[in-house]
């Protein structure tokens, strides 16, 4: 069985598969390797900034198909509120 075909099967929108995908990839990353390096905040700030250069420059120029500005607003979004998620975890000790 394919995610595709779950996701059909779920009837699940493009949008809220992008939307759960973006948030929790940042939400594990961020969580562990704060986790690992101590360094909860700088972690999500590096994270939200590499985050930021990936949508808005690189996936604006060299995605297919091409990305708009709410494309990547959208999905920093998401990425933002993973890592949000991730911090909450990490300070509520989840």
């Amino acid at each position: 069985m394919s995610i595709a075909s779950i996701v059909n099967r779920l009837n699940a929108s493009s949008a809220f598969v992008s939307f759960n995908v973006h948030s929790w990839f940042a939400c594990t990353v961020v969580y562990h390797v704060a986790k690992y390096n101590h360094q909860l905040v700088l972690t999500a700030v590096i994270f939200a900034a590499l985050t930021a250069l990936k949508e808005y420059w690189f996936d604006a120029n060299y995605e297919i198909p091409k990305q708009t500005f709410v494309d990547s607003s959208i999905d920093w979004g998401s990425y933002l509120f993973g890592t949000a998620l991730a911090i909450v975890f990490a300070l509520t000790g989840t």
